[in-house]
């Protein structure tokens, strides 16, 4: 259980580490849906699912490489 307010280092660890989670996801849907595409069935779906699905595991990979990314507040004088 999380109990919030948290200090600022764990906040910002706990938010690379979902960061990690949502990218590694996003990465995984997104292999999984070329390795579909490879096997060329049903074209007809395939292609217009694939361009939602990429650009949903792209969105993923967007968010998680931003938690990732998140920085510490500077130190105040």
């Amino acid at each position: 259980m999380i109990h919030l307010p948290l200090p600022e280092e764990r906040s910002v660890a706990l938010a690379r580490r979902y960061g990690t989670i949502l990218a590694a996801a996003g990465g995984a849907l997104a292999l999984f849906q070329l390795v579909g595409l490879a096997r060329r069935s049903y074209w007809a779906v395939a292609v217009p699912v694939a361009a939602v699905t990429l650009a949903g595991a792209g969105a993923l990979v967007w968010i998680g490489r931003l938690l990732m990314t998140t920085p510490y507040e500077p130190a105040e004088f």
